[in-house]
């Protein structure tokens, strides 16, 4: 009977210290292996132009289409007035292509996303204090999208500009998936590192 007693105090002993190693973590290498991961993810979703969750974003309006040929050529912005994608047989006639990628602007929006952002950013997190995100100061707008006012000079009047919700931070199936192998396989090599 004794035996029986030892092997269980042995096993009990080694659960308390697989149960404290893993207390004790911090997953730091998990986070970083993470943050490259969705790095990597989110670069894929501005390429695709669609949400994590598989959903393309909204296209972009004529008017917004219009006003990034002007500023792509030097010029300002469309007018209140401008309807359509008037510029288009202009621009195509000189042999100039739109460039209507949605959220890709001048590009700071991608390269922002990053691991561990400021805390006024767009950003997913948990309560291992992971954050993902970017603190690029438009990026909320996209997110959820909404209503911003703007005074147009053209019309001498102030317009709103509705913007719709392009999300382009957060977990795809597949980078949770990949999160969670991640973490378990940290979690294993943690709690067996003090026996």
């Amino acid at each position: 009977m004794s035996t029986a007693v030892d092997a269980e105090t042995e096993v009990k002993k080694v659960l308390d210290e697989v149960v404290s190693n893993l207390g004790n973590a911090h997953f730091g290498y998990s986070f970083d292996t993470i943050g490259e991961y969705l790095a990597k993810d989110h670069t894929r979703f501005f390429e695709e132009q669609r949400d994590p969750t598989g959903k393309p974003w909204k296209p972009l309006n004529n008017r917004a289409i219009d006003s990034r040929w002007l500023r792509q050529l030097g010029g300002g912005t469309v007018g209140s007035g401008r309807q359509g994608k008037i510029l288009e047989p202009i621009f195509l006639a000189q042999g100039f292509r739109p460039d209507d990628t949605i959220l890709i602007d001048t590009g700071a929006l991608r390269i922002s996303l990053a691991y561990r952002g400021s805390p006024n950013h767009v950003e997913i997190s948990d309560s291992l204090n992971f954050e993902f995100g970017t603190s690029v100061e438009y990026a909320s707008i996209h997110q959820y999208g909404g209503t911003s006012r703007t005074y147009d000079e053209r019309s001498e009047r102030w317009i709103d500009i509705v913007t719709p919700a392009r999300p382009m931070v957060g977990w795809s199936e597949n980078s949770v998936n990949e999160a969670v192998e991640i973490v378990a396989d940290e979690a294993v090599l943690i709690a067996i590192s003090g026996l």
